[in-house]
């Protein structure tokens, strides 16, 4: 990570402890302090410094500051019909806007926070989300809103890096078209950022220019080159590399072979030729020594495209000084074989079917083309000077094949059969074979896709799932407790209730002993009172007795 971002996320969460606080302060600070642009920049520290930057800009620059902040982010891409919202939003006819707006990518971020991941949406500014909303393209409030879904033509998912996103054929689609019509979405561009600087509250120089196109496009190669290039880009251009390879390691043995060749026939014959031939079999050797050195230097690098292009225009080159080196040999091949016709063919056969094999096999089709048409120019060339005699004038000699013509026709018919035998499986049976491998290596990447696609969601499934097992085990944890702490106040209220019943049993056993012993007072007083009445009536019925008696 680069010091200077590190630097720079110290000091925008400083004072913030808790991931939720250090996530606000990241995202105020994009909102905040880079503004909203259409361009593609894709470096974070570049942007820092232009102070602007689009939805793919401030979210890869988001990724970088949450990850060095300690947090986990990711990438979520919705494609948007942006030729709808345009045409919708101006009076420009819909031609303006070629096909491919309508799978704009729109990058946001999201950050795991308390076991869920959460949507941060920076691409935007103040101006811009009143812009949007007022023109009636969004929902929601500023800083967290979301398009309307009239313009949302795919929910592309997640991608943990943008190596991931590359991998999409939606973005290989959007990002391909975009530089082949690249004048297109130049002019667009333009008219979109004029547009918002037009409508802006806060006029922020730099905003209203466009950065140079083919700045914009190199910065878009960087980025892919990054992060490992487009697969589909990467197995062609590998395709095109080992093309190079395969042609340089072929044309070597046959530029020694030739040399060997004129060798000999300027020591063996009295037949003399130009030394022009040196010249073509020395620019032979270098050309290929070059083409070998530019590709190998640019293997892993942007300029593989630019490599690859010069080794075209090296090896069309070689094909036009091919055939001045006929020319100026004309009269050996003449006198010797009775016709330079059947080396013009056999060379310009082999350079068609190398081209075709090397470079539009690999992906340059137009150089397959184009040595197609040399070949065919030049042979017709080699056939004029040969019938009007130009190239052996000295020779005083007209027409085909001369004095010769049995060994020139048996030549001519070799170097036919040499071409069918040798290439025979070259332009149908091996492209055919070609197409049907590329296909199933497209269908494979493709499975490969989805299978990481469907890798992401039982992740996010298997992470739900470990929440929610969580949650349960935290609520069965929580309910033993709660059980536990209830038995527990069973047991004491419990013990209390024996304690309670053996004092109620204790005092009622007292009152019965109080009760008896005032039953015994109360019956023993009864029954003294009878007694004593008794006793009373005997001693008033005695006196009465003796009263008479007196």
């Amino acid at each position: 990570m680069n010091n200077n971002l590190s630097n720079l996320v110290l000091e925008i969460i400083k004072g913030e402890t808790t991931p939720e606080g250090k996530i606000k302060k990241i995202s105020q600070f994009l909102r905040n302090k880079i503004k909203y642009k259409i361009t593609i920049i894709g470096d974070p520290q570049k942007t820092l410094e232009l102070g602007f930057g689009s939805c793919l800009d401030k979210a890869i620059l988001f990724d970088e500051l949450a990850k060095t902040a300690g947090l986990k982010s990711r990438y979520r891409i919705t494609l948007i019909d942006m030729k709808k919202a345009l045409i919708d939003l101006s009076s420009v006819n819909s031609k303006f806007f070629p096909e491919f707006l309508s799978f704009f990518p729109h990058f946001l971020n999201e950050v795991f926070l308390n076991g869920v991941w959460q949507k941060f949406d920076c691409s935007g500014d103040s101006d811009t989300d009143r812009i949007f909303y007022k023109n009636g393209l969004t929902i929601g409030e500023p800083g967290n809103y979301e398009f309307k879904k009239e313009y949302i033509k795919k929910e592309l998912g997640a991608f943990n890096e943008i190596s991931d996103v590359l991998k999409n054929p939606d973005i290989y689609y959007f990002f391909t078209q975009l530089k082949s019509d690249k004048r297109k979405f130049y002019k667009i561009a333009k008219f979109i950022n004029l547009s918002f600087f037009k409508e802006r509250n806060e006029k922020i120089k730099g905003l209203e220019k466009m950065r140079p196109l083919n700045e914009i496009i190199n910065d878009l190669d960087n980025l892919v080159y990054k992060y490992g290039g487009f697969p589909q880009d990467i197995e062609i251009t590998k395709d095109e590399v080992r093309g190079v390879y395969g042609i340089v390691g072929a044309r070597y043995p046959i530029f020694i072979y030739l040399t060997i060749f004129f060798v000999l026939s300027r020591i063996i014959t009295s037949v003399p030729f130009s030394s022009f031939v040196y010249f073509y079999l020395g620019y032979g050797f270098l050309a290929n020594a070059l083409i070998h050195f530019l590709v190998k230097k640019n293997e892993h690098s942007p300029g593989i495209k630019v490599a690859i292009n010069a080794s075209v225009l090296l090896f069309l080159l070689e094909m036009f000084i091919f055939a001045l080196m006929i020319y100026f040999t004309m009269p050996f091949f003449i006198t010797i074989f009775g016709s330079v016709l059947w080396f013009a063919v056999l060379g310009y056969l082999t350079y068609s079917s190398g081209g075709a094999r090397g470079w539009a096999a690999g992906g340059v089709a137009v150089a397959s083309i184009y040595t197609f048409l040399f070949s065919f120019v030049f042979i017709s060339l080699v056939l004029f000077w040969e019938y009007t005699g130009i190239g052996a004038s000295h020779l005083n000699i007209y027409g085909f094949f001369y004095q010769k013509p049995y060994y020139a026709m048996s030549f001519l018919a070799l170097s036919f059969l040499y071409f069918l035998i040798h290439d025979a499986n070259n332009l149908f049976i091996w492209r055919e074979l070609k197409y049907k491998s590329k296909t199933l290596e497209e269908r494979t990447k493709e499975l490969e896709i989805l299978k990481e696609q469907l890798d992401e969601k039982v992740k996010e499934r298997t992470i739900e799932l470990e929440k929610a097992k969580s949650e349960l085990e935290e609520s069965k944890t929580v309910l033993e407790i709660k059980v536990k702490a209830r038995t527990r106040e069973l047991e004491e209220l419990t013990e209390t209730l024996d304690e309670k019943v053996k004092e109620r049993t204790a005092e009622l056993q007292k009152r019965i002993n109080e009760l008896e012993r005032f039953h015994k007072v109360t019956v023993g007083r009864e029954l003294k009172m009878i007694e004593l009445k008794k006793e009373l009536k005997k001693i008033k019925e005695e006196e009465k007795i003796k009263g008479r008696s007196i």
